[in-house]
């Protein structure tokens, strides 16, 4: 059986897209669901309560491989 992260469906570079997987500061994880207007602010939806809000991108981790 081989090992297999979870990582995020896409990147391109430090560019965050919808559906990535993310860690917040607080070490939580969450997926990206948009993006608020054209700033670098992004709704998200925790895995493991299912709370929706909007993050500011820095704030944000993506989980890469």
């Amino acid at each position: 059986v081989q090992d297999t992260a979870i990582v995020s469906p896409s990147h391109r570079g430090d560019e965050m897209n919808i559906g990535d997987l993310v860690e917040d500061e607080w070490e939580q994880l969450a997926i990206v669901t948009s993006q608020v207007g054209v700033t670098d602010r992004w709704r998200i939806v925790y895995i493991q309560c299912g709370t929706e809000i909007s993050a500011w991108g820095s704030n944000l981790y993506p989980i890469r491989s």
